[in-house]
């Protein structure tokens, strides 16, 4: 349906490569004989995952490197690029920096944004207040299940999100 995530775990194969981890679940298959017997076409599958990875400017030099071999911000790239290979509507990522440094998070940002610029809808999910600010267009706070505020992220800062959060604004924005 167009839909995909990007899990808080990253949901990654540590021991395949990112082409590989590209393409879990969603093989291609080489045609003819060869496909019907089950042999992948690991060719095309990495050259897709290249285009991905490259028009989307991740950081991933090596498409062949385990996974586990690569940086916090490399693996949450492949993950976003994983998505965005098959999303053509919308792509839910929780909590996309948690576990990163201060350099990785901003990559992971930039790309965020590349990503809702491809008109690809984001919905990032954080309670990160200051990097939703820097990647969203509008920001909506739920508490206990339900929204309780709709903010537009140029007109609005983390203490009025907090507020929102908190119950200590009730009704603001909404």
């Amino acid at each position: 349906m167009g839909i995909e995530t990007v899990f808080q775990d990253l949901a990654l194969a540590p021991e395949l490569g990112p082409a590989e981890n590209a393409f879990i679940g969603r093989e291609i298959l080489k045609p003819g004989l060869l496909g019907k017997l089950g042999v992948l076409d690991k060719a095309k599958m990495r050259r897709q995952a290249f285009e991905s990875f490259t028009s989307m400017g991740t950081d991933v030099k090596d498409l062949d490197a385990p996974v586990a071999a690569l940086s916090g911000g490399q693996r949450q790239g492949v993950a976003i690029c994983r998505s965005i290979m098959w999303a053509n509507q919308l792509v839910f990522m929780d909590e996309p920096t948690a576990a990163l440094g201060v350099r990785q998070t901003g990559k992971v940002l930039e790309l965020i944004r590349r990503v809702a610029s491809t008109g690809i809808a984001v919905v990032l999910i954080s309670h990160n207040m200051p990097e939703v600010l820097q990647a969203s267009d509008r920001v909506e706070v739920l508490r206990l299940g339900r929204r309780v505020a709709q903010f537009k992220s140029a007109d609005t800062n983390v203490e009025e999100l907090v507020g929102a959060m908190t119950g200590a604004l009730d009704g603001a924005g909404a």
